[in-house]
């Protein structure tokens, strides 16, 4: 019996003696038993798998396409990483990216995913230059101290200027070592590489780090961008978010990205606000207008 049906159940009408046909009324009332997710159902993968697949090149990269609100042109991507495993089928991330920093391969799956990006950047920039990459860093990435210079020669052999690259990092980047985090993310920005503030909003210090770090972009958590048609509450959060990009109190200017929502939850009202602002799009059933990028199939926008 599942624990939803137990719960269904009115023991008064359970009292002894039980009759079998009351009790099997009451079963088949119960609300049914809800579905678990498809990677519940099966084994976790072990680090043997993980360093094989990156081994292997079983973890590939995929695109998400940034638009700008005005008239939906893409202005970049957001590179994501993806695994596919053979017999499980695809791995979530939220699954694979604890596992590595668990058994110490982020460093190598970040490096993996960063080396594809600007690759593919590199290719899309002979065509529109104006083309962007992000790109995710971990806390134990950060943990580099050399990884600002080991950036700067990537882009050179890639032939990319600075700018063609952003940097996304969350608020836990700042828990284990502040210090160290705010140091390499200074001098990557000194360096002219973009600084992204993700899922802003939810964490715990959110206008200390705005206020400390020269971030080029925050990230607005989707979370209170998708209740924005339904929840007047959410609006004001994400007006007021926009307001704070807009603040130029150290000659700069924020560019605000919800990430991953139909662009119908991040257009309507903002009608009413003078900014410049792009979207990251979902990976399927988004219409945009999307360039002619040689080498940049359908298939990579794939979430």
């Amino acid at each position: 019996m599942s624990l939803d049906a137990v719960r269904a159940l009115n023991c008064e009408l359970l009292l002894k003696p039980v009759k079998p046909a009351a009790l099997r009324a009451l079963l088949e009332s119960a609300p049914p038993r809800r579905a678990l997710p498809e990677h519940a159902l099966i084994l976790p993968p072990t680090p043997e798998e993980l360093g094989e697949a990156l081994d292997q090149q079983r973890i590939v990269t995929v695109f998400q396409p940034k638009v700008t609100l005005s008239d939906g042109q893409v202005v970049g991507v957001e590179a994501l990483a993806r695994w596919r495993h053979p017999p499980r089928g695809p791995v979530p991330p939220d699954i694979f990216i604890p596992l590595a920093e668990q058994c110490g391969l982020i460093v190598p799956l970040t490096r993996c995913v960063l080396n594809d990006a600007l690759t593919a950047c590199q290719r899309w920039r002979r065509h529109h230059p104006a083309c962007s990459v992000a790109v995710n860093m971990s806390p134990l990435v950060l943990a580099n101290p050399a990884l600002p210079e080991e950036i700067e020669a990537m882009l050179l052999r890639c032939g990319l200027f600075p700018a063609a690259l952003t940097v996304e990092v969350t608020e836990t980047t700042f828990i284990t070592n502040p210090l160290l985090a705010t140091e390499l993310l200074t001098r990557l920005r000194i360096k002219g590489i973009g600084l992204s503030m993700d899922d802003f909003g939810t964490g715990y210090s959110s206008l200390l780090t705005l206020l400390r770090l020269p971030f080029s972009e925050l990230k607005i958590d989707r979370s209170f961008v998708t209740a924005c048609e339904t929840d007047p509450e959410a609006w004001k959060i994400v007006r007021a978010t926009i307001s704070l990009a807009l603040i130029d109190h150290t000659n700069r200017t924020l560019n605000t990205d919800p990430p991953g929502v139909p662009t119908s939850h991040v257009t309507k009202g903002t009608g009413t606000l003078n900014f410049t602002s792009t979207v990251t799009l979902p990976g399927s059933g988004s219409t945009v207008n999307m360039p002619n990028l040689p080498g940049w199939p359908a298939t990579s926008f794939a979430a």
